[in-house]
């Protein structure tokens, strides 16, 4: 593992200067073209060059998603069981100043990660009801309940009722109406159903790739220029 995402990023930044534009710690030579140009796709008349910290980023997301598949890989076991967080990363993912430069760049890009997770819903034990995206507007229920004070550990499953149907009282009071009633419209997750599939929403397969990731990245890069 890297001992630091942003030496890696700092480093790559010095190499791309030195290929592409001959620069030294002596002497700069003028840059002709525009390092935005050059990291336009070939078909776009740029090179094709990945941007560094945007890979670094979805290098650090790829860690995250095995994080969470993969909890019984031994480096993941290190990594849970020195930052205390046994539980789930998707209701309590922090650093603390004294923590290993890795660590604090994950949780650095946690929530751009979390923002390319989609759930499909089976028995609801998996999916956190408020924080994961798992309803048909493709949006978490934390930003839209009309509550102040909520349970963010609480599941999908414990909305549902011993008889197998959805709480309506529970939905209707903490969502808005319109809300609720497309929760409701949905087949309420039983046991039986199977085990609830975490995919990635870059991609058709809902499988993660690095250069989905890394796209990710870009597009979002691009929508900030935009406003």
């Amino acid at each position: 593992m890297p001992s630091s995402p942003r030496l890696f990023v700092t480093r790559r930044k010095k190499f791309r200067g030195v290929f592409l534009w001959g620069k030294t710690n002596q002497s700069r030579k003028p840059h002709l073209v525009g390092w935005d140009v050059c990291c336009l796709p070939k078909n776009e008349g740029g090179l094709g060059i990945k941007r560094p910290h945007h890979m670094n980023d979805a290098f650090l997301m790829k860690m995250l998603w095995n994080l969470i598949n993969n909890p019984d890989d031994l480096w993941c076991k290190v990594l849970y069981g020195k930052y205390g967080t046994n539980n789930d990363l998707r209701v309590n993912i922090q650093s603390q100043p004294y923590d290993s430069p890795l660590w604090k760049a994950l949780t650095g890009i946690w929530d751009q990660f979390q923002q390319n997770i989609v759930w499909q819903l089976r028995d609801g034990s998996n999916i956190n009801l408020w924080l994961d995206k798992w309803t048909p507007s493709g949006t978490s229920l934390i930003s839209i309940t009309n509550q102040y004070f909520i349970d963010t550990t609480l599941s999908v499953r414990e909305v549902v009722t011993p008889s197998g149907e959805w709480n309506y009282d529970f939905l209707i009071s903490n969502l808005p109406h319109d809300v609720a009633l497309q929760v409701l419209a949905l087949p309420a997750p039983l046991d039986t159903d199977g085990q609830d599939s975490m995919g990635w929403g870059g991609t058709s397969t809902r499988d993660f790739t690095i250069q989905s990731a890394y796209f990710s990245q870009c597009s979002r890069d691009q929508s900030f220029e935009g406003d």
